[in-house]
């Protein structure tokens, strides 16, 4: 009886944060596709595609005002039609104007061709944990149909770490147990309640995560 109280709470644990990790990716894929149609985002990024960017402009402050009403995000990122990077807002962490050279190739590369929908994107640039970022992009399209750019925001993994991270024993998973997120090839993407750099650095062979 013991055990399969065990099983049973583990279970009720398992679907209660896979739920809460769908939620929060389709509440983010609904934020972006709402963004990238906000009138002031296309015009500005209309701007932008004529003219060189003044970070300081009214259209830079646009987006940076509607931006702020967001949260979840660390950065803001338009690519242009001729494939420029702004990254916004002000205070971010690429700070106002930076080409970003850290991801920017690995972002275009990324973000090339006629994709459709919104994009998942993950990038690992460098071997620490804290080098690990997703991004989730979506196109700007006009009104009459023409492509003007591409919005991206960046996730702040926080978020997803405070679904999946639970170090309370009396929270379900105990002294021993653990959930963490992996990708298709098995890599962590989140962190590990007993292991530090552990994202994109180790891989899950078990059952569950096979049969997953």
């Amino acid at each position: 009886m013991a055990n399969q109280r065990t099983f049973d709470q583990l279970t009720s644990v398992k679907f209660t944060k896979k739920k809460q990790v769908e939620n929060f990716f389709r509440d983010r894929i609904n934020e972006i596709i709402f963004f990238s149609q906000l009138e002031t985002v296309k015009n500005s990024v209309n701007i932008f595609n004529k003219q060189n960017v003044d970070i300081n402009s009214a259209g830079i402050k646009n987006i940076d005002n509607s931006f702020t009403n967001f949260r979840y995000y660390k950065n803001l990122l338009i690519i242009n039609n001729n494939r420029e990077i702004i990254a916004l807002p002000q205070d971010s962490s690429y700070g106002p104007g930076n080409s970003i050279d850290s991801v920017k190739n690995i972002l275009l590369s990324k973000l090339s061709g006629n994709f459709r929908g919104v994009k998942i994107i993950e990038v690992k640039n460098g071997e620490n944990e804290l080098d690990y970022s997703i991004y989730i992009a979506d196109k700007i399209i006009s009104n009459d149909k023409s492509y003007l750019g591409t919005v991206v925001f960046e996730l702040d993994i926080d978020y997803l770490n405070s679904i999946m991270l639970e170090t309370n024993p009396n929270e379900g998973l105990g002294k021993t147990g653990e959930s963490y997120i992996i990708g298709n090839d098995k890599y962590m993407r989140t962190n590990s309640r007993f292991f530090k750099n552990i994202i994109l650095n180790k891989k899950i062979n078990t059952m569950g995560a096979i049969n997953a």
